[in-house]
C-alpha cells in the first residue's frame, strides 16, 4: 500500500470477501507466492544463473524491438504482490511480467529494488520496468511512464475483533502507515484515534502487542505478514464495504501499475496489449485470486491517477 506506493464490477463497488481468521488461508497465500516463479513454458528455459532465457525458435506475440531481447526487471520485495527468489521474480506481479516476457520472447534480468528506488531505477536506465503493487499516482506519472491499470487494491482492516466496516472503527485505536494514500481521509474521519507509523512492520508490532485495536494495510500483505509471525489465527483481515469517509474503500481504490521506461521502443504498447489480453481471457482474474485478492479486483475501470 505504500505510496511515498472493464466491464463487470467497477471500482466504486466493494471488492469484498478478503477475510482471514484461519491459518489455512494464510498458509495457502504464502505457498502460492513462494511457488510463483519465472516460467517461460514452450518459449523459454531457465538459465544457469536462475534468470530466464528464451528458446531460439520463439515467435513473439508482442514486439518490443527496443529491449534488444532482454527485459530488465526491478522487483520490490512485497509478497504476495511481488518477490525475488534466487534471481527470479514471483508473486502476482511477477507472474504477470513473466508471462509477458514469455509472450514477447524476451530474456529477463531481475534485480531487487525498493519502493523509494523503483522510479529512479527506471529513469537511470538500470531497469526497463519496475513492479511491486505500485499505484498509478500523479507524482509517479510525472517522473516515469505507467502501464494501464492491472488490478485494484483497497485497504483491509486488521483486528482481533473481526471489524469489517469503516463504522466499526469508531472509538477504536487505529494504526496505519505514513505515506499511505488514504491516510488523510482516515485521520479526518477518526482524528486523534489514528496513530501513524513509519513503516508497516512497526504498525504490526503495535497491533500484535495490543496497543492498537485495528490496523489499515493491504489485505493480502497483511495476511502474509501475520502468518510469517505465527499470529494468523489471532486476527481477521477484512476489506470493508465502500464508505464515503474513506474513498479508498470504493470510488478511489488504488489501481496498480507497472512503471516502465518509455524510451524502450514498443515496451509500453506491448505491455498494455498483454494486460488487456489476459484481462479479457480471464487469466488476470485467476492470478489475482491466487494471490489473495477477489477476482473482481481485475476489473479496474478506466485508468486514473491518485
Amino acid at each position: 500500500m505504500t505510496e511515498s506506493k472493464t466491464g463487470g464490477r467497477g471500482p466504486t463497488e466493494d471488492l469484498g470477501g478478503v477475510r482471514q481468521g484461519r491459518r489455512g488461508l494464510a498458509m495457502l497465500l504464502l505457498a502460492a507466492s513462494a511457488l510463483i516463479v519465472v516460467a517461460l513454458g514452450a518459449c523459454g528455459d531457465d538459465d544457469d544463473d536462475g534468470g530466464t532465457a528464451v528458446a531460439a525458435d520463439c515467435e513473439p506475440q508482442y514486439e518490443v524491438p527496443g529491449a534488444d531481447g532482454t527485459l530488465k526487471v526491478g522487483v520490490i520485495q512485497y509478497p504476495p504482490y511481488s518477490s525475488v527468489d534466487d534471481g527470479e521474480a514471483g508473486g502476482m506481479d511477477g507472474e504477470i511480467m513473466n508471462g509477458f516476457a514469455e509472450a514477447a520472447c524476451l530474456d529477463t534480468e531481475v534485480t531487487e529494488t525498493t519502493f523509494a528506488a523503483a522510479v529512479s531505477s527506471i529513469t537511470s536506465g538500470r531497469n526497463d520496468v519496475a513492479m511491486g503493487d505500485l499505484y498509478r499516482t500523479e507524482d509517479r506519472a510525472a517522473e516515469v511512464a505507467l502501464s494501464d491499470p492491472v488490478y485494484l487494491d483497497q485497504p483491509g482492516i486488521i483486528s482481533r475483533e473481526g471489524i469489517d466496516t469503516v463504522e466499526g472503527l469508531t472509538g477504536k485505536q487505529i494504526a496505519t502507515v505514513q505515506g499511505y494514500y488514504f491516510v488523510e481521509d482516515v485521520t479526518e474521519a477518526f482524528g486523534d484515534d489514528v496513530q501513524l507509523f513509519p513503516d508497516n512492520i512497526k504498525m504490526y508490532q503495535d497491533l500484535i502487542a495490543g496497543r492498537s485495536d485495528a490496523g489499515l494495510d493491504s489485505a493480502p500483505a497483511a495476511i502474509e505478514y501475520l502468518d510469517s509471525q505465527g499470529v494468523a489465527d489471532e486476527f481477521t483481515v477484512e476489506v470493508p464495504p465502500a464508505d464515503p469517509r474513506i474513498p479508498a474503500t470504493g470510488a478511489e481504490a488504488a489501481q496498480s501499475t507497472f512503471a516502465y521506461n518509455d524510451e524502450v521502443e514498443g515496451l509500453g504498447e506491448a505491455l498494455n496489449a498483454y494486460i488487456a489480453d489476459i484481462r479479457e481471457s480471464g487469466e488476470l482474474a485467476e492470478i489475482v485470486a491466487e494471490g489473495g485478492l477477489p477476482e473482481a479486483a481485475a476489473d479496474t475501470g478506466p485508468p486514473k491517477l491518485l
